[in-house]
């Protein structure tokens, strides 16, 4: 999703669970879940105080504290999916069949 695509969202949960506006954005990530339309964003942010803080936006069940727990589990993920592919194009090299 495109920063313009959730920074309404964004705003609100800052608004919501820190009782400001004020915030910059650090950074961000797209979550994807393999075999779940529903990808998601992880965003830190620093509030005014100077606090980095979690937000996971789009996001079903993924609380701002497991955020990080989420992106290493889904690195993780990717990783598999990665070694999976290139093992099965190695295969695919392989068969004459599938030419």
């Amino acid at each position: 999703m495109a920063l313009s695509d959730w920074q309404k969202e964004l705003d609100g949960c800052v608004q919501e669970a820190h009782g400001t506006g004020g915030y910059a954005i650090i950074g961000a990530a797209e979550i994807l879940w393999s075999g779940w339309e529903g990808d998601t964003d992880a965003v830190l942010f620093r509030l005014v105080d100077g606090r980095k803080v979690w937000a996971a936006l789009q996001a079903v069940h993924v609380a701002p504290d497991d955020v990080p727990t989420v992106l290493r589990q889904r690195v993780t993920a990717y990783r598999q999916a990665i070694a999976e592919t290139e093992s099965l194009l190695i295969i695919a090299g392989r068969c004459d069949v599938l030419e």
